[in-house]
């Protein structure tokens, strides 16, 4: 027997295809993988991913649209923190999508000199924190 953690994932955005999820924490040599395909229209859904007792866990989860193999569009994501696994047992988790939001950083400059360069700086806010490889 092993231990699990049962991830309801909701707030999928309606053309998504395909979901993957990644859990990362101690106990855990880089981080534990599940994806799952599903019908475009699918508002929820729930996966299971398998990891050592113990914890905290975290699960980031990305949804995007199956099948564009070399950079798939990433629609939403989303995350769930501070899991913790009894040996032999499994927990509920939840994770709601959230768009991610790109704005124009405020030092971004409004004009320019023609044929000079400018520095364009853009604001990521991304739930999942799917652009972030290391660190919490």
């Amino acid at each position: 027997k092993g231990q699990t953690i049962v991830i309801a994932v909701s707030n999928i955005p309606l053309t998504a295809t395909r979901i993957v999820a990644v859990t990362d924490g101690p106990g855990i040599t880089g981080t534990t993988y599940a994806g799952q395909d599903f019908a475009a229209r699918t508002a929820s859904l729930n996966m299971t991913i398998g990891v050592p007792a113990g914890g905290p866990y975290r699960v980031r989860a990305i949804a995007f649209i199956g099948g564009e193999t070399t950079f798939p569009a990433i629609l939403r994501s989303g995350k769930a923190t501070g899991i913790y696994v009894a040996a032999d047992s499994g927990v509920n988790a939840s994770i709601t999508m959230a768009d991610i939001q790109a704005t124009l950083d405020a030092s971004t400059p409004t004009s320019g000199v023609a044929g000079g360069s400018a520095v364009i700086k853009v604001d990521i806010n991304d739930e999942g924190v799917s652009f972030v490889v290391e660190g919490w």
